[in-house]
């Protein structure tokens, strides 16, 4: 299905991205505050990588920098839910859940594809790093409550 844009034809999903990235792109000129979010599941597959890395990269096409967009996905979405008291950055007395990358993401987003390392709650869950190589699938700390969703309260 095709839609005419500004005399141009064009597949109604390309119209549909190049509005939302207009969007998206006022709303970072604005100063509002950006999270990432989505209805697929964050593991999903999608363009080759996953939904929130996908997310990520589309955020810095539209106007952010890489480490806003990191911060998009992390501490600024804890902040929103709020679970910044546990989640969201690195520090002393929150649940250690972090991830290791191969290359810079703070300068080229599209490295946060080259995953290498989960830790959920100081525990290795997932790892690619030459001798230390593992598949736990299960990446929920034991004894959290997964009522509703894992950061619901």
């Amino acid at each position: 299905m095709t839609i005419t844009v500004s005399g141009r034809k064009m597949p109604v999903t390309e119209a549909l991205r190049q509005y939302a990235e207009e969007k998206i792109g006022n709303a970072i000129k604005a100063g509002v505050t950006i999270c990432v979010g989505t209805d697929l599941l964050p593991s999903d597959p999608i363009d080759g990588t996953n939904a929130t890395v996908r997310e990520m990269e589309l955020l810095v096409k539209a106007g952010l920098t890489p480490m806003q967009a990191i911060k998009a996905a992390t501490s600024n979405s804890a902040r929103l839910t709020d679970t910044i008291g546990f989640t969201g950055t690195l520090e002393a007395g929150k649940c250690g859940d972090f991830i290791a990358v191969k290359g810079k993401p703070d300068q080229n987003i599209s490295d946060m594809r080259n995953l290498a390392l989960v830790s959920k709650g100081c525990r290795l869950v997932w790892s690619e790093v030459p001798g230390m190589v593992l598949r736990r699938y299960n990446p929920v700390v034991p004894g959290m409550d997964l009522g509703g969703g894992t950061y619901i309260k």
